[in-house]
């Protein structure tokens, strides 16, 4: 199945500005959109409109090599957005050190998320 993914202009320069300002940590936090329904989008093709990111603190102990989001924000974020009739469509980190592939430690963590939820990698290096 085929992905099209749609960023909000604002939101995709705030996810820019927060990772480049912060190169001693990785950055992290959830994405809010929706999931456009089958019957609007092309057949066997999973879009996702992304309207907003919400940041949430990192608070791995090693936290330049991998991430942790602080459960307390994690929670009360996704009540915020659930509130709105709205969805966490994904999640957002970044590598300060190295590409925006995936790492082991992160394809670990994909697996235990939901497989139509969207991970966003944003390189540094």
């Amino acid at each position: 199945m085929g992905a099209i993914v749609v960023i909000d202009k604002s939101t995709l320069q705030s996810m820019r500005e927060q990772a480049s300002s912060r190169m001693n940590a990785e950055i992290c936090g959830i994405l809010e959109g929706r999931f456009l329904s089958p019957q609007e989008c092309e057949p066997d093709s999973l879009r996702v409109n992304i309207t907003a990111y919400h940041p949430i603190d990192n608070i791995e102990r090693m936290p330049l090599r991998a991430f942790t989001m602080d459960p307390k924000q994690l929670i009360d974020t996704r009540n915020d957005i659930y509130a709105r009739d709205n969805h966490v469509v994904g999640c957002f980190h970044s590598h300060p050190l190295w590409s925006s592939n995936y790492s082991s430690v992160d394809s670990g963590v994909a697996q235990q998320v939901n497989e139509e939820a969207v991970w966003i990698i944003c390189g540094i290096s």
